[in-house]
């Protein structure tokens, strides 16, 4: 799903709101829960070495609670698509992460709120190669680490307790191998990821 899919699915999804009925009048209090798609830009650099730069698609789940009705925390997991460039032997590389953030929110209208969070995420990245590499090395590699995380959006109330909502999330930072050689250190790992999702969501 390109980006353009995606916010246009979104907008038509928003119009009219007006037909949803009482969608206004709940308490956006306590727990919500619900799942994410879209689309995501990935940068994936070790110095001197290489540098990927792809897009793919993005899936995961989110879920927190709202403390009040414009404060909460929210956690998040996702998974990419693989984002491998054409390096030899290379045939799929992916990432997944886990956030964790305050959410700050605005509500706009009865029907529409905006909202913003940053707070920290743990990423993993993997790469998987046709043969063995350098016989220590194995077929798989995989990096991980603390990034920092932000994101923004807008939240539209459907019907009472379902909330849709698009947004666009930043992780970024650098991360750690966790397969160390007896020969060196396998250099660290510079990750972007800006990603735009559509997410459906149930206010508890």
């Amino acid at each position: 799903m390109s980006r353009k899919q995606l916010v246009f699915f979104a907008c038509m999804l928003f119009v009219p709101f007006n037909s949803y009925g009482d969608v206004g009048g709940k308490d956006d209090t306590g727990w919500f829960v619900g799942g994410l798609v879209g689309t995501t830009s990935t940068n994936t650099e070790m110095k001197n070495t290489f540098s990927q730069n792809k897009n793919t698609g993005v899936y995961g789940a989110y879920g927190g609670y709202n403390f009040t009705d414009w404060f909460g925390l929210e956690g998040s997991y996702f998974n990419t698509g693989d984002v491998s460039d054409s390096r030899t032997n290379l045939i799929k590389a992916s990432y997944f992460g886990l956030t964790i953030a305050p959410k700050v929110t605005y509500r706009v209208t009865p029907f529409f709120s905006i909202y913003a969070k940053a707070g920290l995420a743990y990423l993993n990245y993997k790469e998987t190669y046709d043969n063995v590499i350098f016989f220590v090395r194995g077929t798989e590699q995989t990096w991980s680490g603390i990034t920092s995380t932000l994101g923004v959006g807008g939240q539209f109330d459907i019907k009472y307790g379902i909330k849709v909502r698009i947004g666009f999330d930043r992780v970024a930072g650098s991360i750690g191998s966790n397969d160390k050689t007896s020969y060196n250190d396998i250099a660290n790992i510079d990750a972007k990821l800006n990603s735009i999702s559509l997410g459906v969501h149930y206010q508890f």
